[in-house]
């Protein structure tokens, strides 16, 4: 396990279990997105040098079950799993730069496809490129997603230079797992934002962002209450550089670096290539104004629809 110093002891005392090690070997991968699902950890990686495409990894009990090269060589970013459908979401972009979420299911990854030509159930554009998001390319993909109670929030990566221009566009999943045509807008207040989480506490839905801002500095991770459009910080946890993204794994969270990529790991101000699961209930109880928020109690449930 990867020795932290004492600024990270909050993040070190919450880890739970290792699920893996990510081993890179001599490849050009950076990892980018993970999620849990029904027993397996999905994992998404991207090819820095755009020489061969974009892969998904799937480890089952600790091992690598198996690993799928996607059908283009996009900076793949999020991925998110949703139980209802069983059905599993990943940002994408075309061969036109057109960006898309695209579906995928959950039994067709893990036993029905071999190595023959990857086929998603549906691909849904989603580009940030009408009168309310920039038409830039950085800001015009999606870049992070996230499921939760039949809705699929999928939101863009902006700079501080550019939060007007940084939105979560907010489907719902239809019974028949398609996407809506129409979507909610939510704007997002966090620049160099990796992930986004839903949960419900109490009654009452919270969104955990994570954050990171390069090679040399510190990385965040943010549990937020939305209240009339704004979101209220109520917890932060500090985390090593080039924090990835972060998913609900149960009751608890997985998350990945991707300082471990030989991109970075010359020059990240650590490396970590390891698959975390760490406890909720600390990110949420490091705060003061977590308890504050809970009644003076850091003890709390969950719903949640299985356990880890």
């Amino acid at each position: 396990m990867t020795l932290f110093s004492n600024k990270y002891s909050n993040f070190k005392n919450s880890i739970i279990d290792v699920v893996s090690k990510i081993d890179l070997g001599d490849s050009n991968y950076v990892p980018q997105g993970i999620c849990y699902a029904e027993g397996y950890y999905f994992l998404t990686m991207y090819d820095f040098t755009k020489k061969t495409n974009s892969v998904l990894w799937i480890y089952k009990d600790g091992e690598i079950f198996k690993k799928i090269n996607l059908d283009n060589k996009y900076h793949c970013g999020g991925i998110s799993y949703d139980d209802d459908s069983q059905s599993i979401f990943i940002t994408g972009k075309g061969e036109k730069n057109h960006s898309y979420v695209q579906k995928y299911g959950l039994s067709y990854l893990l036993f029905e496809f071999n190595d023959d030509e990857l086929k998603c159930k549906a691909s849904y554009e989603v580009d940030y490129d009408n009168s309310l998001y920039s038409s830039a390319a950085k800001h015009s993909s999606p870049s992070y997603l996230t499921c939760y109670d039949d809705y699929l929030y999928v939101g863009n990566y902006c700079t501080c230079e550019d939060l007007n221009k940084c939105f979560i566009k907010k489907f719902k999943i239809l019974k028949n797992g398609n996407l809506s045509k129409s979507f909610d807008i939510i704007k997002n207040p966090f620049s160099n934002t990796q992930s986004l989480c839903v949960f419900e506490y109490n009654g009452e839905l919270l969104y955990l962002f994570s954050r990171s801002f390069g090679r040399k500095r510190n990385s965040l991770i943010h549990v937020c209450r939305l209240i009339n459009s704004d979101f209220i910080v109520i917890s932060t946890m500090v985390l090593p550089s080039m924090l990835e993204q972060v998913s609900l794994c149960g009751d608890n969270l997985v998350l990945i670096f991707e300082s471990c990529s030989k991109m970075f790991k010359k020059t990240a101000l650590t490396v970590n290539d390891e698959i975390y699961v760490i406890s909720l209930d600390n990110v949420l109880s490091s705060s003061d104004k977590f308890k504050d928020f809970c009644g003076g109690t850091s003890i709390f449930t969950r719903n949640s629809k299985y356990k880890y």
